[in-house]
Order: structure tokens, then sequence, then C-alpha cells
């Protein structure tokens, strides 16, 4: 006579916040913005039946609100192949501001609905040996140039001054272990 086995252990699974795609900047040294994408991101807490459609909210008035502020040239509000709307703004705060007023739009709140996770891709506008041998410059956007070693602090005053901002991907250049390491301990 065996004991009979123990019962199974209560599971608990906790899905990730549904991930929405919002503005694409391409990345780049030519394009004004140069980080790859701001992307909606719904409250982790929430159903997705709740979450899901909001994002879907919120992207659908984006377009729209893009094709009224930028009629020429046509397309604004036309569909990247990952489901995001080209960047045609001037700078970071431009973009924030106009994803804050699509958010509002909805009748929901940034940073209490929705937040952004910034894709900054940082190895797209990292430029190497700018002048001095070691010297490594960012340049998130057109006239925007910043050192290697002020990064850092320049990330975390972004997602300061951005509350909102509930991730950042890649926010140093795969080559730039020195100013990972520094990210990282002011993080």
């Amino acid at each position: 006579d065996e004991a009979p086995p123990p019962a199974p252990a209560e599971m608990s699974v906790r899905l990730p916040a549904p991930i929405f795609p919002g503005i694409s900047a391409g990345g780049g040294v030519e394009a004004k913005v140069r980080v790859r994408s701001f992307q909606l991101v719904g409250k982790r807490d929430r159903p997705y039946a709740e979450s899901i459609p909001q994002l879907v909210m919120v992207h659908r008035k984006m377009g729209a609100m893009l094709a009224e502020k930028f009629p020429e040239p046509a397309g604004a509000d036309k569909l990247l192949p990952n489901g995001s709307y080209e960047c045609r703004f001037e700078s970071m705060d431009e973009v924030f501001s106009f994803i804050g007023e699509a958010v509002g739009a909805c009748e929901l709140s940034l940073g209490e609905d929705v937040t952004v996770l910034l894709d900054l891709a940082a190895t797209s506008f990292f430029k190497e040996n700018t002048g001095e041998v070691g010297s490594y410059m960012y340049s998130p956007e057109e006239g925007t140039d910043i050192e290697a070693d002020e990064w850092p602090d320049w990330v975390t005053q972004l997602i300061g001054k951005h509350s909102y901002v509930s991730g950042v991907v890649d926010p140093v250049a795969k080559e730039d272990y020195e100013t990972w390491r520094k990210l990282r301990q002011l993080m």
C-alpha cells in the first residue's frame, strides 16, 4: 500500500503586460528622432480583456490624429510592417506629447492606463571615435550629441521627465560595455 501522490501545488501564472506598436522612428543618424520605437503598454494588473481594447483604441486614435497633423505628404496614418506609425516628429518630446494627447483623447490616463516602452536601439545612433581615442558619442535626435560618459545620466533624466516610461530596451550600444555598466549602477 503506497501513499497517494501529493496534491499538485497551486499554480499562479502572471502574464506580461500587453505591448502594442506606437510610433517607430526607424533609427539611424539620418532621421530627426533616431530611437527605434515608442510602444504602448497596458497595465500589468488589468485583465487583457480590458487592456488590449484600450491599446487598440489609442493606436487607432493616433492614426487619425497623425492624418490630421501631417496631411502632406499623405500616408502619416499608414501602418509600417511592424504595426506602428512612422515618426514624423522633430523631437522625442514631441512624440511623448503626441502619445499623451492620443491617450487623453481616448479618456485614458498616461501612466495609469497606458505606459510607454522606449526602444532606444542605441547602437543605431552610437558614433565611435568622434575625435579622441576612446571618445564615443550618442545622438538620439537631430542636434543632440551626448558623450558616452554623460549618456547614463541622460537616460535616467529622460525616464524621470517622462515618468510613464515603463521600460527601456537597448539603452546603450552593443559595444559600449563601460556605459552599460554605469547605466546599470544608476538604475
